[in-house]
């Protein structure tokens, strides 16, 4: 079975065998035999002819109601049209802008007329 998922996914089988004990380990996913016997552990499975893997019904887990309240944003810079029209601004402003040293020169050349 974990040849099937190597031949659709590309990864390699200590890849997906990881993510399966992964997915096991949390209660996502059910893995059985032929039987209907569960196997939790890598060493009860190796050697199975048939595995079956299952979702395991998700449990619900309610955020509670302060977290709902919260006014904090989730990030600490929101993108809306005036950060963007700054940010646009900004960018303008630099693409004029040159290092200190490159426009003392230019001084320079400006004050001898060359």
């Amino acid at each position: 079975m974990v040849n099937q998922f190597i031949q659709k996914t590309g990864l390699s089988k200590r890849a997906i065998t990881k993510s399966l004990q992964s997915l096991v380990n949390k209660s996502l996913i059910q893995i059985t035999d032929y039987d209907g016997t569960i196997l939790r552990l890598a060493k009860s499975r190796k050697g199975k002819s048939y595995l079956y893997y299952s979702f395991v019904q998700p449990a619900h887990f309610a955020t509670s109601t302060s977290a709902q309240k919260a006014l904090t944003p989730a990030q600490k810079r929101a993108h809306n049209k005036s950060n963007m029209k700054k940010e646009k601004e900004t960018k303008e402003k630099l693409q004029f802008a040159k290092h200190i040293s490159s426009l003392i020169s230019q001084s320079r050349v400006f004050a001898t007329g060359a």
